[in-house]
């Protein structure tokens, strides 16, 4: 083995870098995690820290116009139309953002200087998105919001990735962001039906999603401020200097543009079938009220709590659930299973459309089957293992930005497609996703 690494390292004079040729791990995600002997440090804990708080502020930023959109069209005049265009602007953003800004500002600027830039770009979005006048300003700021959080997104991932100690650290701490994402959602929704009549929309932006966007931009400007390899050691003057403590692992894989295409078309759809549901969901309650002839076809109180419960609760529950079933599962029977679940789950919808309480139990299962499926996507796309690490960080930008991708058409199909032929997309995909998990064998 040393032999090999040997004998690469002399090819190029260039590269002094040794490639480890060891092999690789058959179990991959939570599946490969030894909680026995899990050892996160204490820069572990605070790198964790920014992004659970980061993820909180994520999370109520997507979610929480969706609570006041209604009040938001009342004050300003906002159309059917223009709601739609609002409601899809976000996900479009997010998902040019994370490909263009990402790939291109992320290559050539430290990962810490691009996770603050887009922190603070999204601090200004959203005080920019509690004064907006009108429809257009209002579109513009949901725009920036969109843009400043899918940087955040793709940035976050790969910043987090490379930061922490050890993979296992990884795989359990990333696992926890989506748990608190989920947290985020449910918050942004039980606190919208709570306190919006008496905040009124523009405080209840500011006062929801402000507080957790400005500890992360406190840690990372203090105690995250060093790069992961560097820490201070003790010398004779007791002053101490910065030393470079870590030797980079390199590892080179496979069928790299295979496992990124397979990855993409993955998180595309798995993206596509839980942002998608974001907007179907309301729509599927305002057509089962016009089937059944009720005088006001909008999402009444009791329902805007029940869609609180879908996708806030519901989808904690599902990656709660997912941190235990991902760890005694093999990644492509437990992918299959969910995709059958959720293709079923739509199944049901076209048949019971117009029934209220079975479109909001089936949307639910599809959203929490979803959520399961998630976490260990999520840990694939910044997965060292899976892309290597030559062209990690551009593997990694390509596959979450395209999975925005499928959020933003997911968006698209929910807002402006009818919901019968919405659903019927989602089910014929989620179809087709059942085959792409069955061709991953590399994980």
């Amino acid at each position: 083995m040393a032999g090999k690494a040997a004998a690469r390292s002399t090819d190029s004079s260039e590269d002094e870098s040794v490639i480890l040729e060891k092999p690789l791990k058959k179990k991959r995600g939570l599946a490969s995690v030894d909680f026995s002997n899990l050892k996160p440090t204490r820069r572990d804990f605070l790198v964790y820290t920014m992004s659970w708080s980061t993820c909180f502020g994520d999370a109520v930023e997507i979610y929480l116009p969706g609570v006041f959109t209604q009040q938001v069209a009342a004050e300003l005049g906002v159309t059917n139309s223009q709601e739609g265009i609002l409601a899809v602007s976000t996900s479009v953003a997010m998902a040019f953002s994370s490909l263009i800004i990402g790939t291109v500002v992320g290559s050539r600027f430290r990962k810490r200087q691009v996770l603050l830039f887009s922190l603070y770009a999204t601090i200004f979005a959203t005080l920019f998105s509690a004064s907006v006048p009108n429809f257009t300003v209002l579109l513009i700021s949901r725009c920036i919001r969109g843009a400043c959080v899918g940087l955040n997104f793709a940035i976050l991932s790969i910043f987090t990735a490379t930061e922490v100690s050890a993979y296992d650290v990884y795989n359990v701490g990333s696992s926890m962001s989506l748990i608190v994402f989920s947290v985020g959602a449910a918050w942004s929704a039980i606190l919208g039906y709570l306190l919006l009549d008496f905040l009124g929309w523009r405080v209840l932006i500011v006062s929801a999603s402000l507080p957790w966007l400005i500890a992360p931009v406190l840690l990372l400007h203090t105690v995250l401020s060093y790069p992961k390899s560097f820490q201070k050691v003790p010398t004779k003057s007791g002053d101490g200097e910065s030393v470079d403590i870590n030797e980079e692992e390199f590892i080179r894989v496979p069928n790299l543009k295979g496992r990124i295409l397979k990855a993409s078309i993955a998180n595309f759809i798995n993206y596509l079938q839980g942002w998608g549901s974001i907007i179907l969901a309301p729509a599927l309650m305002r057509y089962s009220n016009v089937t059944n002839h009720k005088e006001d076809a909008n999402v009444n109180g009791a329902q805007f709590l029940i869609l609180a419960l879908i996708f806030g609760g519901v989808k904690m529950v599902g990656r709660i659930a997912g941190f235990f079933l991902l760890k005694h599962m093999p990644f492509r029977v437990i992918h299959t299973i969910i995709s059958a679940v959720i293709a079923h789950a739509y199944l049901v919808v076209l048949l019971r459309m117009d029934d209220f309480f079975c479109t909001a139990i089936a949307v639910g299962i599809a959203n929490m089957a979803y959520s399961v499926s998630r976490i260990d996507l999520s840990l694939m796309e910044t997965d060292k293992y899976f892309f290597g690490t030559e062209n990690f960080a551009n593997s990694a930008f390509i596959v979450i930005a395209l999975g925005l991708m499928g959020a933003a058409v997911g968006s698209v199909f929910a807002a402006f497609l009818s919901a019968y032929h919405a659903v019927l997309v989602c089910f014929i995909l989620s179809c087709i996703q059942i085959v792409v998990f069955l061709c991953i064998t590399e994980r």
